[in-house]
C-alpha cells in the first residue's frame, strides 16, 4: 500500500511539473528557461512543424506516427504532454491495475482524437 501511495504521489508530482512546462512553453516561452534551448524544438511558435516532412504538412508525416502517437518526440510541448498523460495513467494503474489503466488511456486518446479533428476547420 505504501508503495502504491508513493507511486501515485510521484506520478502526480511530475505530471504537475509537465503541466507547468506546457503552460510555460505555450504562454511564456520568451520569459522562460526554455528560450535558451534549441528554439526549433522548444519554441512552440516554430516547433509544431517538426512533425511534418520539411516542415510542410502537405508533404505528410516526418516519420511514421510523428503527428499522432509519437508526436511527443517532435517538440517540447508535446513531449511534456506525452509524459503528463503517461504519468496520470500510471497513477490510475497504481490505484487499480494496468489493464484498466490501458483501456482508460485508449478511451482518453480515442475521444481526444475524435474531437480534436472535429473542432478543427482545416
Amino acid at each position: 500500500m505504501l508503495l502504491n501511495i508513493t507511486i501515485i504521489f510521484l506520478c502526480l508530482y511530475f505530471a504537475g511539473l509537465c503541466e507547468a512546462a506546457m503552460d510555460t512553453l505555450a504562454h511564456h516561452y520568451e520569459q522562460s528557461i526554455f528560450k535558451n534551448m534549441n528554439p526549433n524544438y522548444w519554441n512552440p511558435v516554430i516547433s509544431g512543424k517538426n512533425k511534418w516532412k520539411n516542415g510542410d504538412r502537405n508533404q505528410g508525416e516526418r516519420f511514421f506516427l510523428s503527428s499522432t502517437l509519437l508526436v511527443g518526440f517532435t517538440e517540447g510541448w508535446h513531449l511534456f504532454k506525452m509524459a503528463r498523460t503517461l504519468l496520470l495513467f500510471t497513477s490510475i494503474a497504481a490505484l487499480s491495475n494496468w489493464i484498466i489503466a490501458l483501456l482508460m488511456m485508449g478511451l482518453f486518446k480515442g475521444v481526444f482524437t475524435l474531437y480534436y479533428k472535429t473542432f478543427r476547420e482545416d
